[in-house]
């Protein structure tokens, strides 16, 4: 027995904008469309096959959800796409999450039936009879339809769902919603349309499209993350600034320098610039044409009380990291680092305020600015500093500096 071909979507040939599909017993036999509903579908269809021209993937999720809602006349919308560093659930307005995730979600049959039928678009019609058990009437009777769909206005849901592998969507805590990535539709009012036979039929033209869409959202997740493992292991900070001049990674190298450092702001700010300037130089010159193009513009040399560092910008074209042009900002220091506490308890038996004390030392600080500094009076801050010089055998606070360093 062959298997059924799809039916395909066709123009009439009585009128501009005019669509219908071919006699089936599983879909429509009609689809009229405007010359207005015509230009939606395809911008929604360009919009869907698209998330690498967006700035951001939330702008991509937004403008899907805002083309389809406008096509098949929905008042609200969601997307769920559980993909690291993106908030999984986003929607037109809020809806209380907290209050699904503590109760109703173990009322809700969405799930279950997403992964029994697998990638697919659906409508109320199609998912009616998996919510109306026994019948209608029970659905009608029951805690989740009053006290969970109509007061969030989640009337008369419809929308494209698509199910991968839990490993390439993980959504913990929620495991069960691992794998799921979908656009929802819905009505404020429980008033159903006549079939839902027009809602379905587009949904299942956009369907394809939303599919690649993902496949390559996915796909450049996936590098992301190989990226950001490869940055983790690095010595030297590493930052990743977007397009927009937001920063998206920051390596536990960089942390810890951050963390170590009394001018922690400053260094965050220069190298945030220099992620921008890149960013900025690179469009004049037009290097986001080129998707492959790495552009270098340069260094700075930073100096701080603690040390000196050099910050280098390089531009990361489209292609790179599969998401927009980004600038990888790395931070060097180029003195020798200071020693953790950890390491001075160690090594010289200094206490946590003794070892305070000794890094205000080495920035040459007085006794009266360590007391400030610290809010201790100035005969504390200068029997500390007595104490400090004594366990690392030094004379001087120059000592004390060459006494902090690793070796």
């Amino acid at each position: 027995m062959r298997s059924a071909k799809r039916p395909r979507l066709q123009r009439r040939s009585g009128g501009v904008g005019s669509w219908f599909w071919p006699i089936s017993r599983s879909l429509p036999t009609s689809l009229g469309l405007s010359t207005t509903e015509v230009t939606q579908l395809q911008a929604a269809l360009r919009t869907l096959l698209s998330p690498l021209d967006f700035e951001s993937l939330g702008a991509w999720r937004a403008e899907s959800r805002k083309t389809i809602a406008a096509l098949i006349r929905a008042e609200t919308s969601v997307s769920f796409l559980p993909v690291a560093g993106e908030a999984p659930y986003q929607a037109d307005r809020q809806i209380d999450l907290a209050q699904y995730a503590e109760h109703f979600h173990t009322m809700d049959k969405t799930t279950p039936y997403y992964r029994a039928t697998g990638t697919h678009a659906f409508t109320w019609q199609t998912m009616r009879p998996t919510y109306e058990r026994p019948d209608r009437a029970a659905w009608l009777k029951s805690e989740f339809y009053n006290e969970w769909v109509r007061p969030q206005r989640l009337c008369q849901p419809c929308g494209l769902i698509a199910v991968r592998s839990p490993a390439e969507l993980p959504c913990p805590p929620f495991e069960s919603f691992s794998g799921l990535a979908g656009l929802w539709f819905y009505s404020d009012r429980d008033e159903p349309r006549v079939t839902g036979e027009r809602e379905l039929t587009i949904l299942q033209v956009l369907l394809p499209a939303f599919e690649a869409g993902l496949h390559l959202v996915v796909r450049c997740a996936q590098e992301r993350q190989r990226v950001a493992h490869v940055l983790a292991t690095l010595g030297e900070g590493a930052m990743l600034v977007h397009a927009s001049g937001r920063v998206v990674y920051e390596n536990p190298a960089l942390q810890r320098m951050l963390a170590q450092d009394t001018e922690e702001r400053r260094l965050l700010v220069e190298c945030t610039r220099m992620g921008r300037v890149v960013l900025a130089l690179a469009g004049r010159r037009g290097a986001k044409s080129n998707a492959e193009e790495i552009v270098t513009p340069g260094e700075q040399r930073l100096r701080t009380a603690a040390g000196s560092y050099r910050v280098r910008g390089t531009l990361l074209g489209p292609e790179v990291l599969g998401s927009g042009p980004m600038a990888l900002v790395m931070l060097e220091r180029t003195t020798p680092e200071r020693l953790a506490f950890t390491d001075l308890h160690e090594r010289y038996q200094l206490t946590q305020r003794e070892a305070a004390v000794s890094q205000l030392l080495a920035q040459g600080r007085s006794n009266a600015q360590v007391a400030r500094l610290l809010g201790i009076s100035i005969h504390t801050a200068r029997r500390h500093a007595e104490r400090v010089l004594m366990k690392l055998g030094v004379h001087s606070r120059a000592g004390v500096a060459d006494k902090l360093v690793s070796n």
